[in-house]
């Protein structure tokens, strides 16, 4: 534990002190399961595994007005903020009484690793008129086509996600595409619930043909 966590803990209350020391556990358990979740996903690029391992399809996504929660957020982080934010945004839209008009999303505006802090923007479409807050910005995602694939409930950890990632964008590269944004992960309403084999979420690149 660095000095001055050592130092926060020993100042504390007595009632205080085992939950700072608490708090600092969890978040070394959480770097520690990234970690391992990175050595996975490692092995599976050092064997060769390429798109063709997945099945990547494309389609269309038209123009949509989101709310976002923008922030810079390390792979030990990610899960906590993704959770954070979807309540925020939901919370936000039920008491404006806006609708949601699609499932929640995520955009990868940098890479998300132990030491990469992205940053990661999680968005809520809306076909509603909804002001910004101090945290909840407001604006329009142009019309885009994109490569997608599918993933399953039993394909949560950060490792799996990461070789779905790969394999989109190698698809995308393969057949000269251009990136013209940032990756996406989409989740449906099941996504914290899918069994194994349930589709909930997908691995989105958005592409324009090259020139």
């Amino acid at each position: 534990m660095p000095l001055a966590r050592i130092a926060a803990v020993l100042d504390a209350d007595g009632g205080a002190s085992p939950g700072l020391l608490d708090a600092y556990w969890r978040e070394q358990e959480s770097s520690h399961r990234a970690r391992r979740q990175a050595v996975g996903h490692a092995r599976a690029v050092l064997a060769g595994r390429t798109s063709t391992m997945y099945r990547i399809a494309e389609r269309d996504v038209p123009e949509q007005k989101v709310l976002c929660v923008r922030r810079q957020v390390t792979a030990a982080e990610l899960a906590g903020f993704l959770a954070e934010a979807g309540e925020l945004l939901l919370a936000h839209l039920g008491s404006t009484g806006a609708r949601l008009s699609g499932p929640l999303f995520s955009v990868f505006h940098g890479h998300v690793s132990e030491e990469s802090d992205g940053p990661v923007e999680v968005c809520a479409p809306t076909p509603d008129a909804v002001e910004p807050t101090a945290l909840i910005s407001v604006r329009i995602h142009p019309a885009h086509r994109e490569a997608y694939a599918e993933l399953t409930g039993e394909q949560r950890d950060f490792a799996a996600v990461a070789a779905v990632h790969d394999a989109v964008g190698g698809w995308v590269a393969e057949r000269g595409y251009e990136r013209c944004g940032g990756n996406r992960e989409v989740y449906y309403p099941n996504f914290g619930t899918a069994g194994p084999r349930e589709h909930s979420s997908d691995v989105t690149v958005p592409f324009r043909p090259r020139g």
